[in-house]
């Protein structure tokens, strides 16, 4: 199963596309990462996409923009809309645990 990166309210799926999603040289997405939009899109989802290529140009508060503008397109709302609808059908915790520090050991 395709399991999005990052899930925000409004059934938008965010993709963190790095080098792994293109082909080698390339700005065109892998066959395994065109299908999962096309998944993700069939069952009513909107993908915002954050390739590596365009995102490692930006500086921080041009990502943020960038990401802002994204996700207003997508979800066809002003982002102060989609932060106030709650988030449904999803049980904590929703993000992933980047701590890497082995298990029992601080």
């Amino acid at each position: 199963p395709y399991v999005p990166d990052f899930v925000l309210p409004l059934k938008i799926a965010v993709e963190v596309d790095g080098y792994t999603h293109f082909y080698a040289f390339s700005q065109r997405l892998t066959a395994k990462s065109e299908l999962k939009r096309r998944i993700l899109r069939a069952l009513g989802w909107g993908v915002v996409s954050l390739p590596h290529f365009h995102w490692l140009e930006l500086g921080h508060q041009e990502k943020l923009v960038f990401l802002i503008e994204q996700i207003e397109e997508v979800s066809q709302s002003s982002l102060s809309v989609v932060q106030r609808t709650p988030l449904e059908g999803f049980s904590p915790p929703l993000h992933r645990s980047f701590d890497r520090r082995p298990k029992g050991k601080l």
